[in-house]
């Protein structure tokens, strides 16, 4: 296989009436979508944590 293009594969998916379409967000927006995701997965881990070790304790006595 040969690398191409990238006006290639554009007009590949154009003939095939596809669109790619690519969103971007302003550098000012990087800490604070850092911070949200470092948080929802500080929250998941606590959860199933909290989950595994009430699940133990049940379990023991």
């Amino acid at each position: 296989m040969r690398p191409g293009r990238f006006s290639q594969t554009v007009d590949c998916l154009a003939g095939q009436d596809l669109h790619v379409t690519a969103t971007y967000r302003p550098n000012s927006r990087y800490w604070p979508f850092q911070l949200i995701e470092a948080a929802l997965y500080t929250a998941m881990t606590a959860a199933l944590s909290g989950l595994c070790f009430f699940w133990i304790r049940r379990r023991t006595t």
